[in-house]
C-alpha cells in the first residue's frame, strides 16, 4: 500500500493538485543514503545524464550566473565545485532511472496519470547558492 492509497489519490488530485500544496512530514526518511554527492557529480560528468551546473564565479555580481550542461568536470588541481565557484547548484534529472531506491519513491506516485509525472530531479549545492528566478 502506498502513501497515496492511504491519503486517497483521487482526493489528492481533486483537492491539492494545482490547487494547494500538501506537506507530508517525513515522507522520505534518510534521503542522504538514497543517493550521495559523489554519485551526482559522477552522473554530471557523463553526457548520458541530463545535468546542469548553475554557478557564480568568485568575482561575479550577485545576479551573474553561468550554466554548464553535462558533461561537467572539475578542472585538474581543483577538488570540488566550491574551489571553483562562489556559489553553485548542480541539478540532475532522471535520477530515478539511475537509482533503484529513487525508482521505489516514484512508485508512490503511480496513481498519477503517466503524462503528469516527468522525472525525479535532485539538486546539490553549497550554502547561499541559487538557481535564479524561474
Amino acid at each position: 500500500m502506498t502513501l497515496f492509497d492511504k491519503l486517497g489519490g483521487d482526493r489528492f488530485l481533486q483537492m491539492n493538485w494545482e490547487n494547494k500544496p500538501l506537506f507530508i512530514k517525513s515522507f522520505l526518511s534518510d534521503t542522504e543514503s538514497m543517493i550521495d554527492s559523489t554519485d551526482l557529480i559522477e552522473m554530471a560528468s557523463n553526457e548520458y545524464f541530463e545535468s546542469r551546473l548553475i554557478a557564480q564565479d568568485f568575482n561575479a555580481s550577485d545576479v551573474e550566473l553561468t550554466i554548464k550542461h553535462a558533461p561537467i568536470s572539475i578542472d585538474t588541481g581543483k577538488n570540488s565545485f566550491s574551489d571553483l565557484y562562489k556559489n553553485w547548484t548542480l541539478v540532475s534529472h532522471n535520477v530515478n532511472l539511475y537509482n533503484n531506491r529513487l525508482m521505489e519513491v516514484q512508485k508512490e506516485f503511480e496513481f498519477l496519470p503517466a503524462w503528469l509525472f516527468d522525472d525525479a530531479m535532485t539538486t546539490l549545492s553549497n550554502a547561499g547558492s541559487t538557481i535564479g528566478a524561474h
